[in-house]
């Protein structure tokens, strides 16, 4: 995977934790000191991301965007909460941050009452990053201190509000299960282990089926980062040797694939679709293409999987291992063995 692809799936997975409210709301309770975060009503808080933003913005697509009221029912007054993340070290972070901060402000050109932005860096780079977050920090360092103390009102200045995943174990701090077994997925994804994916798995159990999506997400961030079969094979060992039948989540959900497996298998079933339709056609009758379609949608989707089970077959994994992940009969399995 590329470097921009990398860091492209770390943003992704951020943006995913953030579509949650609830998670949002953790987050930002884990973010802000507690005298500032007491000063908002945590119940208001609404995706603003799309709603006032220009094209610009839209194309940086780590960005979130989200608004808070202040406490007391005759505040009608709000806070833009601009939530930004980055997977590795960025000197040019502030400058960014403050271009995004202008587009906002921009975006409100013709509002009486402008509303203002509060910025949260979230850091998930493999090393902390010893990041002072404050704008002429980083722009006027080179300046004489005597020079700086007296000129600095003069100039553009904003703090970010900065977390570190790496810096300090934030995990017990959120108070929220979901975000902490994210936030340790994310602070840990760099360097997978048995004894990790083992951790991951049991705070997932603990989490509940509720958390069902949470879960998968989690999981794909996890195989698609990290593309080995010894990954999803751990997974599966792990699963058998710590957790209850009902608690799996590989076993008792096919669909979660690898990328390239997804893709052989929409490849198997758009050819099946398509025989089906063909087959259907050919009959002429309204029964017919249904019974051509189901057909060829079931002869697709196993055709896919036996395109799955041949790599799988490559790459070196026990029969026993691809039976468990495609559910095809192992006679077959066996036959592919032969013909490979």
């Amino acid at each position: 995977m590329s470097e921009k692809k990398t860091h492209n799936l770390h943003d992704a997975f951020f943006r995913r934790i953030l579509m949650d409210t609830e998670l949002c709301k953790a987050l930002l309770q884990t973010a802000l000191p507690k005298r500032e975060i007491e000063l908002f009503n945590l119940s208001t808080l609404k995706a603003e991301l799309g709603t006032f933003i220009d094209k610009n913005l839209k194309e940086h697509r780590s960005d979130v965007i989200v608004s808070l009221k202040f406490k007391g029912s005759r505040c009608k007054a709000k806070v833009f909460f601009l939530l930004e993340h980055k997977s590795y070290r960025d000197p040019k972070v502030l400058t960014q941050i403050l271009r995004y901060q202008s587009e906002i402000y921009s975006s409100q050109e013709y509002l009486l009452e402008k509303t203002p932005v509060y910025t949260v860096l979230v850091h998930q780079g493999k090393r902390p990053w010893d990041f002072s977050g404050n704008f002429q920090d980083s722009e006027l360092k080179k300046f004489p201190p005597a020079a700086r103390k007296i000129l600095k009102k003069r100039f553009i200045d904003f703090t970010c509000s900065y977390v570190d995943l790496q810096g300090r174990d934030l995990q017990k701090k959120t108070g929220h299960p979901g975000l902490s077994l994210a936030l340790f997925v994310m602070k840990n994804i760099w360097k997978l282990n048995d004894k990790t994916v083992e951790k991951i798995l049991l705070q997932a159990k603990d989490l509940g089926r509720e958390q069902k999506t949470l879960i998968y997400d989690i999981l794909k961030y996890i195989m698609k980062y990290d593309k080995r079969y010894a990954i999803k094979e751990k997974i599966l060992e792990l699963e058998d040797n710590a957790l209850n039948k009902k608690d799996k989540f590989l076993e008792n959900d096919p669909l979660l694939m690898f990328p390239w497996e997804e893709k052989a298998l929409k490849k198997g079933l758009k050819k099946g679709k398509i025989e089906g339709e063909r087959e259907g056609l050919k009959k002429g009758k309204i029964e017919g293409e249904r019974e051509g379609l189901k057909k060829g949608k079931i002869e697709g989707k196993v055709e896919g999987l036996q395109e799955v089970a041949v790599r799988m077959l490559k790459e070196g994994m026990a029969l026993q291992k691809i039976h468990k992940l495609t559910k095809l009969p192992k006679t077959a399995l066996k036959k592919l063995k032969e013909v490979g």
